[in-house]
């Protein structure tokens, strides 16, 4: 169990990187000072199945990235569908979302 959770937050240290860095002009700026974040966890609006771990989506990819950013610095980020996304307000995109496929492409 404890190798499961090690690889899966590996994993979502690198999602949260790429996510930032294709995220808006204040990626660049802290994820949470003071314990406080501006930053909101954007997921696609229709939900995915992930590769690993086996049989969990991106809902669970982001409650694991929000409790463990809450345990190290005591902020909690909202989670959002990108319909309910904070316009201008910095986020962590997760998965398909249309603000990912700008930023990288849409491989279709």
């Amino acid at each position: 169990m404890r190798e499961r959770a090690s690889e899966t937050a590996a994993f979502l240290l690198l999602l949260l990187g790429a996510a930032m860095a294709a995220s808006s002009s204040t990626a660049a700026g802290m994820l949470v000072k003071n314990g406080v974040s501006p930053y909101t966890i954007v997921l696609p609006a229709a939900d995915c199945e992930l590769v690993f771990p086996p049989g969990e989506t991106l809902i669970y990819a982001a409650e694991f990235l929000r409790d463990h950013v809450e345990k190290v610095t005591g902020a909690r980020l909202p989670i959002v569908r990108e319909g309910a996304a904070p316009g201008e307000a910095p986020a962590i995109w997760l998965g398909a979302t249309r603000a990912a496929r700008r930023a990288v492409g849409d491989p279709a």
